[in-house]
């Protein structure tokens, strides 16, 4: 009895709506990484630029916990291992090299790769366990999912070709998005811990801004911290709401979802974004066909993967 109905409805019914909730916090990001990389090229520093982003986010996840009366909440986050605390870390890394490399590639192209990285990731993180629901063995179409999205990126580079190409800049923001797959197990647990998402997604801006404090604090005192020019327009320091938004987002469908199919749906809302922004206001070299084409291989991939998501074992059958 237990074994027939409430394995077949939740899992029917619930994707739904998490889904739809990660898809409209993807597009969210798209205007986060615009606004991160304007504001950065302002005051001429991406680490500054990020600093002040994860403030505001901070700022707003504080003001919601605390009208919500759930800051006692937070007194629970102890209960999770230390290391999911650090999940920010991952958030701070993929903010400031949004920010740096905006400007240069483009937020659709920025966004096929961290695409692809996360999509990688989350495959990984599935597989090994690191979500809060425990480990998701990887199937065919999820494979074949994360294989198509990093073949996205291979067609977005075509792009550039003849042109400014920065194909270490690329493999960075590669890199930073398979490691933002971890940042989102974290939040998950966190969530488990503390009970409500807003909190769990506050610990995680909080300890981003102040790694990212911690980080502009060493440099002025090294003397690399480049001299800030503070003539940003306001529009730019709203892209810490949509990390705020997103976070919450994230830390509440994580155990549902699973990190790749959370990765996933939130790619389907970021892409179309992104796109729709560098059509409207193109950032340097406009909006390459090549990489329209990437977005679209990349939503192929989220097709595929996502076509029949797969649900993990329950714990006693992870074997089968």
């Amino acid at each position: 009895m237990a074994r027939r109905r409430p394995s077949v409805a939740p899992a029917a019914a619930l994707p739904a709506a998490a889904l739809g909730g990660a898809v409209l916090a993807g597009s969210l990001l798209a205007f986060q990484a615009r606004a991160n990389g304007s504001l950065a090229a302002r005051l001429g520093s991406p680490v500054v630029a990020a600093l002040l982003t994860y403030g505001v986010a901070s700022a707003t996840l504080l003001a919601v916990v605390v009208a919500a009366g759930q800051l006692p909440s937070l007194r629970l986050a102890r209960s999770a291992g230390w290391y999911w605390w650090l999940g920010g870390l991952a958030g701070a890394a993929v903010v400031v090299t949004t920010a740096a490399s905006v400007p240069l590639l483009g937020v659709a192209l920025v966004s096929v790769c961290l695409v692809a990285g996360a999509t990688s990731g989350g495959l990984v993180a599935d597989w090994a366990g690191l979500g809060p629901d425990g480990p998701r063995r990887p199937s065919a179409r999820r494979l074949a999912g994360a294989v198509l999205a990093v073949g996205g990126v291979g067609v977005g580079l075509l792009g550039q070709r003849g042109q400014h190409g920065h194909p270490l800049l690329v493999l960075l923001v590669l890199a930073v998005g398979f490691c933002s797959a971890g940042q989102q197990a974290a939040s998950g647990h966190l969530a488990a811990a503390t009970g409500d998402a807003r909190a769990a997604a506050l610990v995680a801006s909080v300890v981003a801004a102040a790694a990212l404090a911690a980080t502009v604090a060493l440099l002025a005192a090294l003397g690399r911290l480049p001299q800030v020019r503070w003539s940003a327009p306001a529009w730019t320091y709203l892209g810490g709401l949509a990390v705020a938004a997103y976070g919450t987002v994230a830390a509440a469908v994580v155990r549902r979802l699973g990190v790749l199919l959370l990765t996933l749906a939130t790619v389907s809302g970021q892409l179309l974004g992104s796109v729709v922004l560098d059509t409207l206001a193109p950032a340097p070299g406009g909006l390459r066909a090549a990489t329209v084409a990437a977005a679209l291989v990349t939503l192929a991939a989220v097709a595929v993967a996502a076509g029949r998501p797969a649900r993990a074992s329950p714990p006693g059958r992870s074997g089968r």
